[in-house]
């Protein structure tokens, strides 16, 4: 049984909804919304990385200066009150998404927008060894590799890490 043939199959048994509207394109739409194209079923690595869902398709990985930004501005931040995260979490917004346009990207409307980075910002928490040891708060899941290396950069040597996020800030804050 092929990947398309075996992919088709379960979507059946679980009662997944088979659109056939367009006589060439046959799609497949998951409970989640999610389509995955019969061209896209051809290739095996294509269909695992639709299956994933790892990100949104307007979404791509973070890069490591975005993730200095982020992860300055949460230890920045961290004990402060909420009014101030809030006004960090979209300087840092207003900061990614200058950033991506300065460089040619075409962004979408939740490009890097503030609820992405209020996640993220969630996400650091379980990497920060001073917030697991005092409260014992697990945060989010997810991260990833990056986060993790940059946080373990912040705690080495937080000076470099400020002052690589002040140059990110300065040249793309308007």
């Amino acid at each position: 049984m092929t990947l398309k043939e075996f992919i088709i199959k379960a979507c059946k048994e679980q009662h997944l909804v088979l659109n056939y509207r367009f006589p060439k394109e046959h799609k497949v739409i998951t409970p989640e919304g999610v389509m995955l194209f019969e061209f896209d079923l051809e290739k095996e690595n294509s269909a695992r990385n639709d299956l994933k869902r790892d990100k949104p398709q307007n979404q791509r990985d973070w890069e490591h200066e975005e993730m200095v930004v982020l992860v300055a501005e949460y230890f920045r931040t961290k004990n402060l009150c909420s009014k101030d995260k809030k006004k960090s979490i979209q300087t840092v917004s207003k900061v990614l998404r200058n950033r991506a346009i300065a460089r040619g990207e075409k962004i979408s409307s939740t490009f890097r927008n503030e609820n992405g980075i209020r996640m993220q910002t969630a996400c650091i928490v379980k990497y920060d060894p001073e917030i697991m040891r005092e409260r014992e708060i697990t945060g989010l899941s997810g991260g990833g590799k990056l986060m993790v290396q940059v946080v373990k950069e912040y705690i080495m040597n937080a000076n470099e890490v400020k002052a690589e996020a002040y140059d990110t800030i300065m040249t793309y804050l308007e």
